[in-house]
């Protein structure tokens, strides 16, 4: 489409010019991401990783996206514990959460369902009641 074409340029031109930060590098992943162009993806967004970005963790979650839309479940679950680690280490509580329902969801769609469930409990634990994720985790604790 035509927005990812220019965005497309526009990154690239800063890229090669070394003028784009890590911002930069993994919103350009993301638009390849979207468009269907994995390969790409994952390489920028393994670039990413080099610049000293404040929210690697969100990239180690995207590379799981990745990784699980290909099945390659066992890089996808690597990649999603490590954002869960990260923000963790980051004190970033919603996205830990966040990520670890992916995982949970991830164990599932595997077959998983002892491991989907015992994350989801552990996440339904330290939730606030008004937290939107409290829907979500009790599907996958129930299901």
């Amino acid at each position: 489409n035509k927005e990812f074409q220019l965005s497309q340029k526009y990154l690239e031109l800063a890229w090669y010019s070394k003028t784009i930060d890590g911002d930069g590098v993994s919103f350009l992943a993301y638009l390849y991401q979207r468009n269907g162009h994995y390969a790409q993806a994952i390489r920028l967004y393994k670039e990413a990783l080099n610049f000293d970005y404040y929210n690697k963790y969100n990239i180690g979650n995207a590379l799981g996206s990745i990784y699980a839309q290909r099945g390659q479940y066992d890089v996808a679950i690597k990649n999603i514990v490590s954002s869960v680690v990260m923000a963790e280490l980051a004190d970033d509580v919603a996205s830990r959460d966040y990520y670890k329902i992916r995982l949970a969801k991830l164990y599932r769609k595997i077959g998983r369902i002892d491991m989907s469930q015992r994350i989801a409990k552990e996440v339904w634990a330290g939730l606030p009641i008004d937290s939107n994720l409290k829907i979500e985790t009790q599907r996958l604790i129930h299901e």
